[in-house]
């Protein structure tokens, strides 16, 4: 997000190396300050910069400055794009996949406007985790991982971020609800809290009392709430990274959608019960396995198939190469359907304008059948495109009234999409179609 006013380094200088190890009080006093904290927090924050995401020339000057304002994206031939943290003193950081996706130079500001050059060692869109290197001669100031045993809801922490391209920008609250694994929403797997952190945020720590690293925060926030990934997730997508360059998932291959009464009627299903595959991708498990489109999947290892999310959040707790059993209706009749899991396709080699699709407008997007067609698989909580009602599984017929043919016309036109504009896309949801107007995000 480029901001308006710029902030010459951080608001607080380098102090220390390293988390602070003892609680700023006592159990059972009250606390004083976050001072302490704060300063820990902020000595291992880094603000991520980058060239500008289309053409790597610095963005031309804002008409909407107001007199005396300066746009920090002319500073230094590079602008803010978000917020991260050090999380090794020999020079590894992490921040959020979509701050660093699509920018081909990197350097990083610490605590004391020391410039340092990055690049990106992996990304992990799905998590939103990018892991940077940073060179530095001396090592640096950084956060150990904490453990989510020793999170509790109603625990302080402090947040640090880079909203509207003020630097070292730090928040506090408490830990208002811890990841809840059963529930079918997708935000449930993220811890929440009542600190005011928002896109600004996205990539910065959320540390807690005694200096540790309690999550990375999230652009998703929401009614005074925001979100942030659990630091054992953020550990695990962290190694894997940097050990492979990318992160291994279990694998169906199979595009999921809600099950509405109406397609339940059309599909033989009892009432809403199960969920629809809307697509099945080639050469994937579920291919190899027989499932087709039109299938509804009623259960999955025993358990109930109640949402695309539940079912994903069962498959995410299996390993590649595990088999799965399935109990799968067919024009009104059951059947049972085994598969071994396999290792979803590399999300690094996403073309960069199916990212900035979802950077700007929250969706993700495959093709209906390999040569046709455009579908929506995924829909980012609190994006525009979640904003005015689209959902997984809608196929997407025109953009700007550009007819979408096929995945090559969506890339042509996600490509032109520009920050702040409105889209007009219409919409196929079963057998009706209706036109939306998606205000994408600004760019960052």
């Amino acid at each position: 997000m480029s901001g308006a006013i710029r902030i010459t380094g951080l608001l607080v200088t380098l102090l220390a190396i390293g988390p602070v190890p003892d609680r700023p009080s006592s159990a059972g006093e009250p606390l004083a300050s976050f001072a302490e904290v704060a300063r820990t927090a902020l000595a291992a924050s880094i603000v991520v910069r980058g060239m500008d995401y289309a053409s790597e020339a610095v963005a031309p000057p804002r008409p909407d400055l107001e007199p005396g304002e300066f746009d920090d994206s002319t500073a230094q031939g590079a602008r803010a794009l978000g917020a991260g943290v050090i999380v090794d003193p020999h020079g590894i950081a992490l921040t959020s996949a979509r701050v660093v996706g699509l920018a081909s130079r990197l350097d990083v500001a610490l605590a004391d406007g020391t410039l340092l050059k990055a690049k990106v060692v992996g990304l992990d869109w799905r998590t939103d985790v990018a892991v940077l290197s940073v060179h530095s001669d001396t090592p640096l100031p950084y956060l150990a991982l904490g453990d989510s045993g020793h999170v509790r809801a109603g625990d302080w922490i402090v947040a640090v971020g880079v909203p509207l391209g003020l630097e070292g920008t730090v928040t506090a609250g408490i830990i208002t609800a811890l990841p809840r694994p059963a529930d079918s929403d997708p935000r449930a797997s993220f811890l929440q809290t009542d600190a005011a952190i928002h896109r600004g945020f996205a990539g910065g720590p959320l540390v807690g009392m005694n200096g540790e690293l309690v999550g990375v925060a999230t652009a998703l926030h929401g009614e005074g709430i925001g979100y942030a990934l659990p630091a054992p997730v953020v550990r695990r997508v962290y190694r894997e990274l940097l050990e492979k360059g990318r992160v291994s998932r279990p694998w169906l291959g199979v595009i999921l959608q809600r099950l509405s009464a109406d397609l339940a009627r059309a599909f033989g299903a009892h009432a809403t019960e199960g969920v629809l595959v809307a697509d099945v991708l080639p050469a994937s498990p579920a291919a190899g396995a027989g499932l087709r489109s039109g299938d509804v999947i009623l259960e999955i290892d025993g358990h109930a198939a109640t949402s695309r999310a539940q079912v994903e959040r069962l498959v995410s707790r299996m390993s590649v190469g595990d088999t799965v059993r399935l109990r799968v209706r067919r024009a009104a009749r059951d059947r049972a359907v085994s598969l071994r899991l396999g290792d979803a396709p590399d999300e690094w080699e996403v073309r960069p304008d199916l990212i900035k699709a979802r950077r700007l407008l929250g969706i993700e997007v495959r093709p209906v059948t390999p040569a046709a067609g455009a579908v929506v698989v995924e829909v980012d909580a609190d994006s525009p495109a979640d904003l005015v009602g689209i959902e997984p599984g809608d196929v997407i017929r025109e953009i700007d009234r550009k007819p979408i043919r096929n995945m090559a016309d969506f890339q042509s036109i996600a490509r032109r999409i520009e920050g702040s504009s409105e889209v007009l896309m219409l919409i196929q949801r079963a057998d009706a179609a209706v036109y939306s107007i998606v205000r994408a995000r600004p760019d960052p």
